[in-house]
């Protein structure tokens, strides 16, 4: 299996602000990239200045910096934005909105929008175009970023051959994280990962009282949470698995694990997390029980 398959930039789109334009390759390139997640290591980490210090800063969805910049910085060069998340986080909530596409200090300059599913997209008539190209428009500093559903097809590809399952098989989605990661390895000749823990880090450490989300201090709990999504047989995001594939990355791509601070573990053949080795099993029997 080769580990060090890069997707390239192929298949992502700088979007027009007029339908009736065409679409722009994005082209562009970093040395060394800050890719920041929502993750709650960070709360009270003090890694803003190093984030901000990057080549390029990469942020996920819609998580504040306002607020937490001594934590994690207020640069953002882009935003990476699951596709079901742009209604969400631009649309409901306005401070968000001026924060993400409008303040000089904190907007981003460019907003990538992966599709987390498998869908049929028509790049005239989909809302979620529509939405872009109105935002482009009105924030002429920000460009719009569409993977295409090939740029899709690969990254499907690609977890399966890991896990050795079909996302559909797994009843999944991939989570923002996930498309972040395979991005960051298009673009970046060096990635630093903020806020992602390794996929054993709860069992490990069961007391742990880590934030899901480092804007969320005394919200849910990350183990709570990515346990609870994980062992979902019948959906919910497979975190557990996914980190488990940083893991691997991590071993032949330039990848490393800041806050907490990690290393992968050698990685051969399909990921075997302790989680998708349970959940191998479960589908397993369902499988048998529907031949039968």
């Amino acid at each position: 299996m080769n580990l060090k398959v890069r997707y390239q930039t192929k298949g992502v789109q700088v979007l027009a602000e007029h339908e009736q334009k065409e679409e722009k390759p994005f082209t562009k390139r970093c040395r060394l990239c800050a890719l920041v997640s929502s993750g709650g290591h960070l709360y009270r980490s003090g890694a803003g200045a190093e984030i901000d210090s990057a080549d390029c800063v990469l942020r996920m969805n819609t998580a504040p910096v306002t607020g937490y910049s001594s934590d994690v910085g207020l640069r953002t060069d882009i935003r990476i934005i699951g596709h079901v998340n742009l209604p969400r986080g631009l649309v409901k909530r306005s401070s968000l909105r001026n924060e993400i596409l409008s303040n000089s200090t904190t907007r981003t300059r460019y907003v990538v929008v992966p599709w987390l599913n498998k869908e049929k997209v028509n790049m005239k008539t989909n809302k979620i175009v529509k939405l872009a190209r109105q935002y482009k428009r009105k924030y002429p500093k920000v460009d719009f970023v569409f993977l295409t559903t090939k740029k899709y097809s690969q990254s499907e590809a690609r977890y399966k051959n890991e896990t050795g399952y079909s996302r559909a098989a797994m009843r999944t989605k991939f989570s923002t994280g996930f498309v972040s990661m395979v991005f960051a390895l298009d673009i970046c000749d060096e990635v630093l990962v903020y806020g992602i823990s390794r996929d054993d880090f709860c069992k490990k450490n069961p007391k742990a009282k880590v934030p899901y989300h480092y804007y969320e201090p005394k919200k849910r709990s990350e183990c709570f949470f990515v346990k609870k999504s994980e062992m979902n047989y019948k959906s919910g995001h497979k975190f557990l698995t996914e980190h488990a594939m940083y893991a691997r990355w991590s071993t032949v791509h330039n990848i490393t694990f800041r806050y907490p601070s990690w290393n992968g573990s050698e990685a051969s053949g399909r990921v075997g997390s302790y989680y998708l080795k349970k959940y191998k099993n479960t589908l397993e029997k369902t499988l048998k029980s529907k031949k039968g």
